[in-house]
């Protein structure tokens, strides 16, 4: 099997995400992560070979995708707060 994970481990990955996304005000990402909860084992379960690689790799993309633009905002939010910090003094 390519991906084996129990549901207890997407149990906790999911309360980790909820953390994090509620601790950075992120509540699109809660919702994303429980509808990620409940579909992403399901499909999993129903579809094998290429389909559930492919589904995998996809997931993976988009996280990578997800938080690449999580660190570009971050950036934009810390250099617009010096900008602001610099137009005060």
């Amino acid at each position: 099997m390519f991906l084996v994970l129990s549901q207890t481990d997407w149990f906790w990955i999911m309360v980790w995400v909820f953390i994090l996304a509620s601790a950075f005000h992120l509540w699109k990402l809660v919702w994303l992560a429980f509808g990620i909860y409940l579909i992403f084992p399901a499909l999993l379960t129903l579809m094998d070979g290429v389909w559930r690689i492919a589904l995998v790799i996809g997931v993976i993309f988009l996280g990578i995708k997800g938080v690449t633009m999580g660190i570009a905002w971050i950036k934009r939010k810390i250099k617009q707060s010096k900008e602001v910090k610099k137009a005060k003094a």
